[in-house]
């Protein structure tokens, strides 16, 4: 036995200490004094992260925050009751890219139909990757409000529609896709 500078009485290795007079110490948990406060630019700066975020998975780039970061940026952004703002950003932000794929699809109607389908097939993919990506970065999100919700549809589900949209905006796109409904491209249905 053997007594610790703090006054604890050590009885042998792995056994707990106890003070030289018997009693035991009571831990006291106390409230804080003033609640936490958001900073004043929170939803800004975490915006203009996951924007970057957004940005570089529809340019094919490397993302330079973690995920696991995205992500709880995203759950903190829900915490604080900003889903609602943070879901019409994402999906304005998914509707800027989308109208930039077709603009681009736009200037390959000229192409010979094999040739316009390969292009329309791989925007179609990499959408779809995009997609994927994304979703896994607001998987919080997409959980937590918009399953909550019976009026919204996933992300996934969302970026689908625009894709629709966007795709019947575009007459010489669609004009284009309508003669090859026969391929049974799921943005059809």
């Amino acid at each position: 036995m053997s007594t610790h500078k703090n006054g604890m009485v050590i009885n042998a290795p792995g056994a707990k200490a106890t003070p030289q007079n018997g009693q035991t110490k009571k831990l006291v948990i106390r409230p804080l004094k003033l609640k936490p406060q958001l900073p004043a630019n929170f939803e800004e700066e975490t915006w203009a992260k996951l924007q970057a975020a957004v940005w570089a998975v529809h340019q094919k780039q490397p993302v330079a925050t973690s995920l696991e970061e995205l992500y709880k940026a995203v759950e903190d952004m829900c915490r604080h009751n900003m889903q609602d703002r943070l879901y019409k950003r994402l999906q304005a932000e998914c509707d800027m890219h989308i109208s930039q794929q077709l603009a681009a699809l736009q200037a390959q109607t000229q192409l010979a139909p094999a040739a316009f389908l390969e292009q329309v097939a791989a925007t179609w993919e990499d959408y779809c990757n995009q997609m994927l990506l994304i979703r896994s970065i607001f998987l919080y999100l997409d959980r937590a409000y918009v399953m909550s919700l019976p009026g919204l549809r996933s992300l996934f589900d969302t970026g689908l529609a625009s894709l629709r949209q966007h795709l019947a905006a575009h007459s010489q796109v669609n004009s284009r896709d309508q003669a090859m409904h026969g391929f049974g491209w799921p943005w059809f249905t």
